[in-house]
């Protein structure tokens, strides 16, 4: 079967991509999988999460911290847990460690004070953002910046708070007590300007809307976008996750389920409805480890139909047929590879289709099965010392992998025709694997042992 096009979230997919959504919705393993699939395409990925009570390093199955990890069942792909409690930490320390052993103990204790509030937390925190958006020196080897954030919410703050500091600092209303000393206020000030600028370029960044089938995650879906919106984040996209899949069933509780989805989908607010929009079945497997992830990320390829198919052809299960495809990607090194795996699939199956056919084709005629010779099977019967003569020999299939073979065997008395038959059957078994046999076993007559008649 071939291949769906590639999810349309991930169509030359920009620099930076977030994913954001209400809690539940399964942005963080779509941000997982979509970082998988990108990594995948031998770019250099960097995957980022934003949220405070962040699971990111749960669904990939690794520790992560405040530092740059890499993945290494992944290759090419690094995360990054944002700590607001270690950033704070780390931007006192830059502050205080300059002046240490310069000021007394009393002042030090005061300048400490004085950044232990939520102010700082907050801009270190989005500092730390910022700097990934910003400063080449940090992310200049990754192609791309995938960020999982928190609940929209959250989300709409962080994304507020360059353009808010920009215009901030441009006011000259810089306090030290929160941003550290004056003397960085220009530094700070350029970093949050490159910033904002790189939020509202669709071509360097793409907000990816992630939620459910329902009306209260659609209208959140309507009031993000909205608010993305007046702050001039354009490129939005949208993904409604986990909807349920035709192969689901048909009992009375599906159906609901079904229905209930198709009406929350018709009756889509306005503001969203135009956004280019993916849907992606729900999943049977908890989104937990890599070769999980890798289902996933097969579908977001377009490829979840070729993973399916590939399993069922090969014998294969569907976590190595999506390892397949994806390292398919890898070795040919385009992301449209995926149509090769379709192609292979396609001929595997036209091959098992010809044999089924041909061998169909042999039961319905009662053809001799492939491999069994008549004229071989004659020989080796006549040549046993007591049968005289062998007719009306006839081999054929009853269903697949199961061949029969009857046969009129006239034989030499005083030879016992039970005796006989017992011994040319275990013959049939050994030499020919022929395990169904009808013999008809009769002592020959007369005249043709006179005649020294054959078989025939």
């Amino acid at each position: 079967m071939l291949l769906a096009s590639e999810m349309k979230f991930l169509e030359t997919p920009p620099r930076f991509l977030f994913f954001t959504g209400k809690g539940g919705v399964g942005k963080t393993s779509v941000a997982c999988a979509a970082a998988l699939h990108l990594a995948g395409r031998t770019t250099r990925v960097l995957l980022v999460s934003t949220d405070p009570a962040s699971n990111v390093g749960q669904v990939l199955g690794i520790t992560i911290g405040n530092t740059i990890t890499p993945v290494d069942q992944v290759p090419g792909l690094s995360a990054l847990e944002i700590d607001p409690g270690q950033a704070a930490e780390a931007y006192r320390e830059r502050i205080i460690a300059p002046v240490r052993g310069l000021l007394p103990g009393k002042e030090l204790a005061m300048i400490t004070e004085q950044l232990s509030g939520s102010c700082t937390t907050e801009i270190a925190s989005f500092n730390e953002f910022t700097a990934l958006l910003a400063d080449e020196s940090l992310t200049g080897r990754y192609d791309h910046v995938v960020f999982d954030t928190a609940p929209t919410g959250h989300t709409i703050r962080l994304l507020q708070l360059p353009g808010s500091w920009t215009g901030f600092l441009a006011a000259g209303k810089g306090d030290a007590s929160c941003l550290g000393p004056l003397s960085g206020l220009e530094k700070q000030k350029a970093v949050y300007a490159r910033a904002v600028g790189a939020l509202k370029d669709p071509a360097q960044t793409r907000m990816v809307l992630v939620g459910r089938p329902q009306a209260s995650a659609l209208a959140e879906i309507e009031r993000s976008s909205g608010e993305l919106g007046q702050i001039g984040i354009t490129g939005q996209y949208v993904v409604i996750n986990a909807v349920l899949p035709q192969t689901a069933g048909e009992d009375d509780l599906t159906r609901a389920v079904r229905a209930r989805e198709a009406s929350a989908l018709a009756a889509m607010p306005p503001a969203i409805a135009g956004l280019p929009r993916d849907m992606l079945s729900l999943k049977a497997a908890n989104m937990i480890g890599v070769q999980t992830l890798s289902t996933l990320v097969a579908l977001l390829a377009g490829g979840e139909m070729c993973v399916c198919d590939l399993a069922a052809v090969t014998g294969m299960s569907k976590s190595a047929a999506s390892h397949a495809v994806r390292w398919l990607r890898v070795i040919t090194g385009f992301e449209r590879a995926d149509a090769i795996a379709s192609l292979i699939v396609v001929a595997l199956i036209l091959h098992a289709a010809w044999g089924l056919l041909r061998e169909t084709g042999r039961i319905l005629l009662e053809a001799a099965p492939e491999g069994y010779a008549p004229g071989e099977i004659t020989t080796a019967i006549t040549q046993q010392p007591a049968v005289a003569s062998v007719h009306d020999v006839h081999a054929w299939l009853i269903t697949s992998g199961f061949p029969a073979l009857s046969a009129l065997v006239l034989v030499r008395p005083p030879a016992g025709c039970h005796r006989v038959r017992r011994e040319l059957e275990q013959l049939l078994c050994d030499r020919f694997a022929l395990d169904h046999t009808t013999l008809q076993v009769d002592h020959a007559p007369d005249d043709l042992l006179t005649a020294g008649g054959g078989a025939r």
